[in-house]
């Protein structure tokens, strides 16, 4: 009896440190999502690898994030190598013939942008944190990535029709592949007008008047690009919906 007992304990030892490492395994990942922001890439869409395995699911067309926020792919932490090729290749590969190495910490998320032109495109990595804000705030991140403006931009999110006369931005100049970081911004159940000028000028970028509604107490990352098909800033931003 006594020995059964003993081989009992010893298989529910086993058990208990292989889901013990187990979780200490995926405890070790960071977690990432991908932006395709490189306007004259394969029209077909990008693959995406981490450490040589691929993490994008299908074809990351232009425009698009993957997975949909608030999603992301588990991804290995420390030191990674990221790659991009046009769907269904692995040849040329887009981000240089070793890709490009970027540094990601365990348990912590990221929006990785690929931007730049297809000749010389480029990765930035963007630490995410989608802790909820304060009661009655939202927050909005703006990321620069339209390389045909790459000049560095002011972002206005003021009240609906209400104009930028008179009001200083909520973040000076963003410089192109930049981060505005979170911006808290009191709630109204009536929107919001998001407006990017070139830095000290009032006159917004193509008119870029972007109206926006977002729930009490969300997280949005608007992330600024290119129309794909005129090398110029698009005035509607892709939307992140980090969080609500």
């Amino acid at each position: 009896m006594f020995r059964w007992l003993k081989v009992i304990s010893l298989a529910s030892a086993l058990v208990f440190f292989g889901i013990f490492a187990a979780s200490c395994g995926s405890g070790n990942n960071a977690q990432a999502r991908f932006v395709n922001a490189i306007p004259d890439a394969n029209a077909g869409g990008l693959d995406v690898d981490v450490n040589g395995t691929k993490v994008t699911t299908g074809a990351l067309l232009y425009g698009a994030v993957e997975p949909t926020p608030p999603a992301y792919s588990s991804v290995p932490s420390g030191s990674v190598t990221v790659q991009a090729y046009s769907t269904g290749t692995t040849s040329p590969p887009l981000l240089g013939a070793n890709g490009t190495t970027v540094s990601l910490s365990s348990s912590t998320q990221y929006t990785e942008v690929l931007t730049g032109f297809n000749a010389s495109p480029s990765l930035v990595s963007y630490p995410d944190n989608n802790t909820a804000p304060a009661t009655g705030n939202i927050e909005f991140r703006v990321l620069h990535a339209s390389p045909s403006d790459q000049t560095a931009v002011d972002v206005y999110i003021v009240p609906p029709a209400s104009g930028i006369g008179g009001v200083t931005p909520n973040y000076v100049g963003l410089p192109y592949q930049g981060s505005t970081g979170y911006l808290s911004i009191a709630y109204s159940s009536q929107g919001y007008d998001v407006i990017v000028t070139p830095t000290g000028n009032k006159t917004p970028i193509n008119g870029f008047n972007f109206f926006y509604n977002s729930p009490q107490n969300s997280i949005r990352t608007l992330v600024l690009v290119d129309e794909q098909c005129c090398a110029t800033m698009s005035t509607t931003p892709l939307v992140l919906n980090d969080l609500n």
